[in-house]
């Protein structure tokens, strides 16, 4: 389920569905399959698939591009239901996030709110594990250079105890450490769930949950997407970088 450059970057300047009442059906099955495994899709979040369906199928026509048979497909479906459940409601005047679910948390790597990305992903991350408690988040951006090069400390209370991570600074993306990091505070503090990526590892849009590897992969099933491999992590700006040649 590897999406080319173009569909990335497509998505990033859509909002996330059917064009024909007949695939319905499909949308209604991808539904259910991922009520089945425990993750509740809102009727907003299919809205916004149906919209993001028809908006693409309209860039496409407009691009002379060839759908192929997977993009309406129950799994290319349920992949998009679960991203617009987890995305969450963003203000970008008040640069706060709200939640969505309890159950999946996406997000675009490339943050709007540079300075204050992991103070977001720690608010998403804390929507999806209701059993812990994240207080007392800060970062301090003093090792970022004027280019946003550099590092920069996370700071944060995770069930009353404190933690620090220091991460190399990639501008405004995302660096995927952070995800290992809290995978590591979750074994010290006795935990028995980590966070799993079930995103395709080269969707800018990265999706998690916090569960067992057992509930990880029989979400990756449903959605077509493979587990990303042990020793990779992840690292979309790389991948990019290798692409562009930059």
């Amino acid at each position: 389920m590897k999406r080319c450059l173009i569909l990335l970057l497509a998505l990033l300047l859509t909002v996330p569905a059917l064009a024909e009442q007949a695939e319905i059906p499909v949308l209604q099955s991808a539904r259910e399959a991922l009520e089945t495994l425990g993750y509740p899709i809102s009727d907003e979040a299919v809205a916004q698939t149906l919209a993001y369906q028809r908006r693409m199928q309209e860039w496409y026509k407009t691009a002379g591009i060839q759908l192929s048979d997977r993009w309406d497909s129950r799994e290319e479906l349920a992949y998009l239901l679960l991203q617009c459940q987890g995305l969450g409601v963003y203000d970008y005047d008040a640069l706060t996030w709200s939640p969505t679910s309890e159950r999946v948390y996406a997000f675009d790597a490339e943050f709007f709110h540079v300075a204050g990305m992991y103070t977001e992903f720690l608010q998403g991350i804390q929507a999806i594990m209701p059993e812990a408690k994240i207080t007392a988040v800060r970062e301090d951006l003093s090792g970022m250079d004027e280019d946003l090069g550099g590092s920069r400390k996370v700071y944060f209370d995770f069930n009353d105890h404190a933690y620090v991570v220091k991460l190399r600074s990639d501008g405004d993306w995302f660096n995927g450490e952070m995800i290992d990091f809290v995978n590591q505070v979750l074994e010290t503090e006795g935990l028995p769930n980590r966070l799993h990526m079930v995103s395709d590892p080269f969707d800018q849009v990265v999706m998690l949950i916090c569960g067992t590897e057992q509930e990880a992969a029989a979400l990756r099933t449903l959605l077509g997407v493979e587990a990303p491999e042990a020793d990779a992590g992840f690292d979309l700006l790389n991948w990019l970088g290798n692409l562009l040649g930059w």
